[in-house]
């Protein structure tokens, strides 16, 4: 299980370093862990059909997590590469295959955290202007009759025709708005699962990563 690394008194202002961003980038990496579990939760129980006081509620929650989860995960970012930039300073250790192998899989499982975010954020975009092309369209139009072409075509993602919305999304393709709440649920906790992956890996190699830092 990932956690911190144990805190000590170095010496070598290196190596000090070293644990400072390997333990930021860690704080980052639990707390995306935490707010992937509640984007998961939301989208599973949000009625973006029936109930227009929940489906106010739900986005917005969804997009304050969105933005926090993005945050973070590129904050974590940030500290795994100033971990490995302290590393390779004179007169520190190097990338010892133990601090290389914590490196790739904290990164790993941070990047995995980010590309969450961004998806989240483009479906929601979505949702938006599916929202605003339904307000704007005439009530007799074709597309309100259930007849003519989708702007997304089949595959939620625009025809080249079509003027380009910002973004598309891949979980159009489930149907209804709560069905694609549904899909992007499931997808992120399988994709939560290979964040737990790089996770436990990392944690297997933490303390190894900054020992000999005397």
């Amino acid at each position: 299980m990932l956690k911190q690394i144990g805190r000590t008194t170095h010496s070598n202002a290196v190596c000090g370093n070293l644990v400072v961003h390997a333990n930021s980038a860690i704080d980052s990496a639990l707390h995306d862990d935490i707010l992937v579990g509640r984007v998961v939760a939301r989208l599973r129980d949000i009625d973006l059909e029936n109930n227009a006081l929940s489906k106010r509620g739900g986005l917005s929650e969804l997009n304050g997590l969105a933005g926090e989860l993005n945050d973070e995960s590129l904050r974590g970012e940030s500290e795994v590469k100033r971990l490995r930039e302290a590393a390779e300073r004179k007169g520190g250790p190097g990338l010892n295959s133990d601090l290389r192998t914590f490196s790739d899989a904290l990164g790993g499982a941070l990047g995995r955290q980010h590309r969450i975010g961004i998806d989240l954020s483009n479906f929601l975009a979505y949702l938006d202007y599916r929202d605003m092309r339904e307000m704007s369209r005439p009530t007799d139009s074709p597309q309100r009759r259930g007849v003519g072409t989708d702007p997304f075509g089949s595959n939620g993602f625009p025809s080249a025709s079509a003027p380009t919305p910002q973004p598309g999304t891949p979980y159009s393709i489930a149907g209804t708005p709560n069905r694609m709440a549904v899909a992007a649920a499931v997808d992120f906790a399988a994709r939560n699962a290979d964040v737990q992956g790089d996770e436990a890996r990392a944690a297997e190699h933490s303390e190894a990563a900054v020992s000999g830092c005397t």
